[in-house]
């Protein structure tokens, strides 16, 4: 089914983490990385909200504790800081 409707719409066969990021509807990379993408989000579209989606499930407990942490200290305080 997804080949078949792949060869319909060929940017189907480009699902891919690389697809994601460039079209910016995730940011992936380093802690700098996310910062500027969300910088940049934030000084083009000043958004009214912001979802964060961890992990569902495929990541040991510590690693999504992590990541919450890594989150929380890194992006929470300074978005909040540059939409006020």
């Amino acid at each position: 089914m997804a080949i078949q409707a792949a060869k319909r719409n060929p940017s189907l066969e480009e699902n891919s983490a690389e697809r994601i990021k460039r079209v910016k509807f995730a940011y992936i990379g380093s802690v700098n990385d996310v910062q500027r993408g969300l910088d940049e989000l934030v000084e083009k579209v000043n958004p009214e909200w912001f979802v964060w989606q961890g992990d569902q499930e495929f990541l040991p407990k510590d690693e999504v504790k992590r990541q919450i942490e890594l989150f929380g200290k890194n992006f929470c305080r300074a978005m909040r800081d540059r939409t006020r």
